[in-house]
């Protein structure tokens, strides 16, 4: 699942990986805020990211995510669970028939 792999990119301090699990449009919006080229190596990116060992991500992140009932398209989910807290709704898009976690999209549940 592609938070599933998302989480475990972030565990792993694996900024290359975590960059490669966005879609493209937060891959973007990412680059903008961190003032990075387009072209941005993938050294540039981990750098600028900060993704870093002994980042502290509660342990049963992925255990206590699940699919909303929801489907709004054949390329769109939504995965709601834990994050820093609070209860997340994470979108996850179908990018040339790849799953990637659309940051843009995804919230904080409300409540």
């Amino acid at each position: 699942m592609a938070y599933e792999r998302f989480i475990g990119a972030v565990r792993m301090a694996n900024a290359a990986a975590l960059w490669e699990r966005v879609t493209p449009a937060s891959r973007t919006y990412l680059a903008e805020k961190l003032h990075l080229a387009p072209d941005a190596t993938t050294e540039q990116v981990s750098a600028a990211l900060g993704v870093r060992p002994g980042w502290q991500f509660e342990l049963d992140l992925p255990q206590q995510a699940r699919l909303a009932k929801e489907a709004p398209s054949d390329d769109r989910r939504v995965v709601v669970g834990p994050l820093a807290g609070r209860t997340w709704r994470v979108v996850v898009r179908k990018v040339d028939a790849v799953w990637l976690v659309d940051l843009l999209e995804s919230q904080p549940v409300e409540g």
